[in-house]
């Protein structure tokens, strides 16, 4: 009986785990398409000072 509770617990802790790695992936794939989205329109518009460069050299920097 007692390895079986154990099992149990175990199994719980796991699928909160999972949950909990789910929700910190989902915001973190939002993040980046926030920053993908931003690094777009960097492109689309450029400050003047970044106007001279080519676009590959904003990711570079």
């Amino acid at each position: 009986m007692q390895v079986s509770k154990q099992a149990l617990c175990r199994k719980k802790l796991l699928s909160l785990h999972v949950v909990r790695f789910q929700m910190i992936a989902g915001e973190a794939y939002e993040l980046r398409i926030i920053t993908i989205k931003n690094l777009m329109l960097l492109h689309e518009r450029p400050p003047r000072g970044l106007q001279l460069n080519p676009p590959h050299s904003i990711l570079s920097l």
